[in-house]
């Protein structure tokens, strides 16, 4: 439809290197349906921009309802552009700027439509099918450019993808002569055994009752059709009404299994059925789904071969969306499928062979109810087949998944558990990480409750039963903990904390506990990197502002402070934690002064403690002589200059000749601290270039973390009920029971290397991990944290060198006992005897 002048709106389109943008107006429908780009390029006279974007810009499209898959600008029998030419190839394979039109298009259609609108001035539009590589149907409009001359102007051609509304088209005109079809087939029998009982064998009784027989056949054959097709229209009619019900979807195939055990024998045939397996309750119509399954197995018995058998199989897996779904596969072992057939089985009255499926006494509709009763359901229905091997039925529907502590708790599952946290490998250049936020998890322990309110708020979701709630009013951790003393120095795969508790307890605090060992033990390393890099440097945490959230700023300053920062400029960090405070000024408090000399005197007098000048709001230069100037006035007033701060700029370039005025000046003792963008990198360069800077204020790349802004860490169950367990997918294996880490120091006192063991197999070193928590209370006094600060500062003095010296790629040994390889082989063998039939 041509486009109403009262819904237009111009859009960008998309550009060439820096060819012009072009503005084209399209309808809001249009918009609604459609993303579509052109490019301009100069013709051969030079057309200047502007008048390509006033000749576009009268210029009406002429599309129809659905996606325009590409658009492309023609003028003096060139291509002018072809943005976007996905799924074309077969119509241009070369379509390219400057490519000849006949060349470039292999459409004779399209051509003449193309040499018409040059001719008339006037739109043209053509359809035309394409059989290569799949038969396709598609219609193009050429519409000339307004502004140009005839025969000479600029043509813009747009395709438009008519296969699936003609599908549509044929699909509904099968559908009514497939319906027509199978209804009259019937009925004519009927009539025609009607005819018969009247005439001839009207006084013949064994030919009454074997046509009876058969009219009965054809009459029921007659209502399973209708009766099909009256479900397909409820379904269709209800398809956006999801079903809100919980069912149990193993107890349904199981039912329909035992219900077609009879007909499965009168065709020779076996139905293996699912044995008893874990609940998948999925939100569904019940009968429906019972309809599904149904013609599912009475299909597959279908073309079963004789003496074979059916096999039913319940599992349960990952969708295309990450989530959990039930999947339930029924296979047959009959001749198969050709791979042309498999598309179409869902569309209604497809049938791979007609005479088979009607002396079957199908009706063609049964993968088609399927179909859509899976969707309604949220589903999906997949098929496999080999010719030869039989096929194979998938339907897919969404798990709904139980609260996983009820569920535990309704199972009885409540023996205790054994989880361990741990970081899998380390990020990119990391050699190593500090354990950090344990004091976090314990308090947590110490205070899990769960409030009225909460309760009231958790039972009126309609999720969670009486008794589950129940359970959690009078909910407190009970287990024990043990772990790496916060401050230790460790490595990929080693246990940082373990938790032992009942197991609803010990996996209701998972993610918490990651949350706070993650976090600080990213941030430490983070900080613990830069203070390797800047030995003898002051660091300070600046990076609150661009913290992921106030708390993640005050632990940030916690976990640099742990590392071996001097301090932060989060004041209730010091409240929380006693870290010591460093303030400065902003460049905002020097602007709202008219002169800068008086702002650093306004300040100095405000904050005479450790008082630290901004000098480069504007100048620097002339603000550190601003700073040699009033220095004298400030010492009479009994405040001194502690340093001053740079925050932009060449940090190396300008803090050499900032020195160089302040040791003319006399301020010798006035250091120069330096911030803005700086991670450990910046500080090795700027240190090896020995520029004059004293200390560092630290941001976003330390409270980010930015270049490793999360650990590949996990929280994974390492035994249940006295049994070791272990994960064995693949590139995330774990290794089984309590475990223990060893580290063995070298004769220069540097650490040599660690073994991972199990917790009873003692290996030379020192053990690394103690016991800090039991029963839910906590085994003597918290540490301070200027105590773990120096635990802190030891592991960093005994790194390895390279490590030390942040060398890419420098590692550290981390050995697995041989007890825990053997006791690793023993669980794969338990597990390997459990599964297999």
């Amino acid at each position: 439809a041509a486009m109403s002048p009262n819904h237009h709106k111009t859009i960008a389109c998309s550009t060439f290197a820096s060819r012009p943008h072009v503005r084209v107006r399209l309808s809001q429908p249009a918009r609604s349906l459609m993303t579509w780009g052109v490019t301009a390029t100069h013709d051969s006279a030079n057309l200047r921009h502007a008048r390509w974007r006033v000749a576009l810009r009268r210029t009406r499209l002429v599309l129809v309802a659905a996606a325009v898959a590409f658009g492309a600008l023609w003028m003096l029998g060139t291509i002018a552009a072809a943005p976007a030419l996905v799924g074309f190839a077969a119509i241009a394979p070369a379509l390219r700027p400057g490519e000849s039109v006949s060349l470039g298009l292999r459409v004779p259609e399209v051509l003449d439509a193309i040499r018409n609108t040059r001719a008339s001035g006037m739109s043209q539009r053509t359809e035309f099918l394409q059989r290569v590589p799949l038969e396709r149907w598609y219609e193009a409009v050429a519409t000339p450019i307004s502004g140009s001359a005839p025969k000479r102007g600029l043509v813009l051609l747009a395709f438009h993808d008519l296969t699936p509304l003609r599908r549509v088209e044929e699909m509904r005109a099968d559908f009514v002569a497939n319906a027509s079809h199978e209804l009259r087939t019937p009925l004519a029998a009927l009539l025609g055994f009607i005819d018969t009982l009247r005439g001839p064998a009207r006084e013949d009784p064994a030919a009454r009752e074997r046509f009876l027989g058969i009219m009965q056949a054809q009459a029921d054959r007659m209502a399973r059709l209708i009766d099909d097709l009256l479900s397909l229209s409820r379904i269709e009619l209800n398809a956006h009404l999801r079903p809100e019900k919980e069912v149990d979807l193993g107890a349904i195939v199981r039912q329909v299994s035992d219900a077609l055990q009879t007909l499965a024998r009168d065709r020779g045939v076996e139905v293996k059925t699912p044995g008893s397996s874990d609940e998948l309750v999925v939100r569904g119509d019940r009968d429906e789904l019972i309809r599904v399954f149904e013609n599912l197995v009475e299909n597959a018995l279908k073309y079963a071969a004789l003496g074979k058998r059916v096999e039913l199989e319940l599992s349960r897996g990952e969708g295309a969306d990450g989530k959990a779904e039930a999947r339930v596969a029924v296979r047959d072992h009959g001749p198969g499928i050709a791979p042309e057939h498999l598309p179409r089985l869902t569309e209604r009255f497809y049938r791979v062979d007609v005479t088979e499926s009607r002396a079957q006494g199908g009706t063609g509709l049964g993968l088609a109810l399927v179909k859509h009763i899976l969707n309604r359901h949220g589903g999906r229905l997949t098929i496999e087949s080999v010719l030869g091997q039989g096929a194979t039925f998938t339907a897919h529907l969404p798990l709904v998944e139980p609260p996983r502590l009820q569920a535990y708790l309704d199972r009885g599952e409540t023996k205790a558990a054994v989880f361990e946290f741990f970081v899998r490998k380390l990020p990119r250049d990391r050699g190593f990480l500090i354990a950090a936020g344990l004091e976090q998890v314990l308090g947590f322990l110490e205070q899990l409750r769960f409030t009225r309110e909460e309760l009231d708020w958790l039972g009126n979701t309609g999720r969670f039963g009486k008794n589950f709630l129940d359970h959690l009013a009078d909910l407190r951790f009970t287990g024990d903990v043990h772990a790496m003393p916060e401050g230790t120095v460790f490595f990929a795969n080693e246990p940082i904390l373990r938790v032992t508790a009942p197991l609803p307890q010990a996996q209701l605090v998972e993610t918490r506990v990651i949350n706070l060992l993650q976090f600080q033990s990213m941030i430490a390393a983070k900080a613990a990197r830069m203070v390797l890099a800047a030995p003898g440097k002051r660091l300070v945490d600046f990076g609150l502002r661009r913290a992921h959230g106030a708390e993640a700023g005050i632990m940030a300053a916690r976990a640099s402070y742990i590392a071996g920062f001097a301090g932060t400029a989060t004041v209730l960090a010091d409240k929380r934690f006693g870290i010591p405070i460093f303030g400065t000024m902003a460049h905002s408090y020097i602007q709202i002064h008219d002169d800068e000399t008086q702002a650093f005197e306004n300040f100095a007098r405000a904050r005479p403690k450790n008082l630290i000048l901004l000098i480069d709001t504007y100048d620097t230069e002339a603000a550190a002589r601003k700073v040699v100037a009033l220095a004298p006035k400030l010492k009479a007033a009994g405040i001194s200059i502690a340093g001053v701060r740079l925050d932009s700029g060449d940090l190396i370039a300008l803090s050499n000749r900032v020195r160089r005025i302040l040791d003319e000046g006399g301020l010798t003792e006035v250091t120069i601290f330096a911030s803005g963008g700086i991670d450990e990198t910046v500080i090795r360069d700027i240190i090896r270039s020995c520029a004059p800077i004293d200390g560092f204020g630290i941001g976003s790349s330390l409270t980010t973390s930015s270049d490793a802004p999360g650990l590949d860490c996990v929280y994974k169950l390492e035994e249940y009920a006295g049994l070791p367990r272990r994960k064995r997918s693949a590139g995330k294996e774990t290794w089984p029971g309590r475990k223990q880490v060893w580290r063995r120091l070298g004769g220069d006192g540097r650490m040599a290397g660690d073994v991972l063991s199990l917790e009873q197999d003692e290996q030379p070193g020192e053990p690394l991990i103690e016991l800090v928590m039991q029963g839910g209370k906590r085994i003597g006094s918290a540490p301070t944290l200027d105590q773990i600060r120096a635990r802190a500062a030891r592991g960093l003095e005994r790194l390895p060198e390279p490590l030390r010296k942040l060398e890419p790629g420098a590692s550290y040994p981390v050995e697995v006992s041989k007890t825990l390889k053997r006791l690793a082989a023993e669980v794969d063998a338990r597990m390997e005897r459990r599964v297999t039939p």
